[in-house]
């Protein structure tokens, strides 16, 4: 697999000359094409920062991040958007889907703002839609289907345009055990079957467990890496603990 994400020596400071936090220090990773990538830390250990920074959200203090090789901490802001575009999916852990569109035209919102042609959005709904298998629900509103619903649809809106790289930010956070388990299961299957590249924000540890590799991170530092490999999810998940517990705090304290 090729390296699609490289972040060199990043360094990001909050506040003023009086009060000043840093968020990330000196932090250097790479993520390869088709994996499925966790970040997990304790509060303030960074890791949303860093997801910010990735999704040029948010701008480094010092340091480098590239996508594909491009350098996007150089981006003026005049192309960040049209960056984000092209190149990132995004779900959130509300969601973020539009209450007055249907879940179909939620879903399109990508290619529409990208001016494809209509009979190509509709065939790319169709196509993501079922593989994600909510086609029956195109036609629905976000508030007449439950909310692991709702989530597989801002997966299929992530994953519509096939972006390089898909960030998910603590997505299972407003979903119940099942419906979490239901979309872990999507995003897995997203990963092995549609080789999406994800980098998955979590604080829970049974979430970790389906991802190949995490980074745990601790005071905007790698704290500890962990590699999953031949490793069923059960034994992952209590090598994911065993750092957990090193961090400090139990599993629902580490977000």
């Amino acid at each position: 697999m090729e390296k699609l994400l490289k972040v060199e020596h990043v360094v990001k400071y909050y506040g003023s000359k009086n009060i000043i936090t840093q968020a990330l220090n000196d932090l250097s990773f790479e993520v390869k094409e088709k994996e499925f990538l966790a970040v997990m830390g304790a509060s303030g250990s960074g890791k949303t920062t860093l997801l910010n920074c990735i999704s040029t959200i948010d701008t480094v203090s010092s340091g480098h991040i590239y996508l594909s090789g491009m350098d996007i901490t150089a981006l003026p802001g005049s192309k960040t958007a049209e960056f984000r575009q092209s190149n990132l999916g995004f779900i959130f852990q509300d969601y973020n889907l539009l209450d007055t569109l249907t879940i179909g035209e939620n879903i399109a919102l990508a290619p529409i703002i990208g001016k494809m042609k209509r009979d190509r959005i509709a065939s790319m709904v169709e196509e993501v839609a079922a593989a994600l298998k909510i086609h029956h629900l195109l036609d629905k509103f976000p508030y007449q289907v439950s909310g692991g619903e709702r989530q597989r649809c801002a997966c299929a809106r992530a994953l519509i345009c096939k972006p390089g790289l898909i960030l998910a930010d603590e997505p299972t956070g407003a979903l119940d055990s099942k419906s979490s388990q239901t979309l872990l299961d999507t995003l897995s299957n997203m990963n092995k079957d549609r080789n999406a590249t994800i980098i998955m924000v979590t604080h829970d540890i049974f979430s970790a467990s389906y991802c190949s590799r995490i980074l745990f991170l601790r005071d905007g530092k790698l704290f500890n890496e962990l590699l999953r490999g031949d490793k069923s999810r059960r034994e992952f998940f209590g090598e994911i603990l065993d750092v957990v517990t090193v961090l400090g705090g139990d599993a629902k304290d580490v977000g």
